[in-house]
């Protein structure tokens, strides 16, 4: 089986994510799939995973210390995924206050 050819991170799971299992659920699943098709990719070349492990109070943008202390569990996952490409999908500037 190859590797993935892409991998996203996204900052932190929501309610949706949660209350479907999966990573970036709702709508913007919706939005992401249609961009992965639109790009040629099929959603099993693409490996979505959050950078911040578990919901934040209120789902509020992740904290300098949330990130810093959920990192070593990125790490380790980045070699055993291998994507040969990497994208993190963000909040809009003006949404992080």
């Amino acid at each position: 089986m190859s590797p993935p050819a892409w991998f996203a991170s996204v900052e932190r799971p929501g309610g949706k994510d949660d209350a479907q299992g999966l990573h970036f659920a709702g709508p913007a699943r919706k939005v992401l799939t249609k961009m992965t098709t639109a790009m040629g990719l099929s959603r099993n070349q693409l490996v979505v995973t959050n950078v911040v492990k578990c919901r934040t109070p209120d789902e509020r943008q992740p904290q300098a210390l949330e990130i810093s202390a959920c990192l070593p569990k990125l790490d380790r996952q980045l070699p055993a995924i291998r994507p040969t490409v990497g994208f993190a999908i963000v909040a809009p500037v003006g949404d992080l206050g």
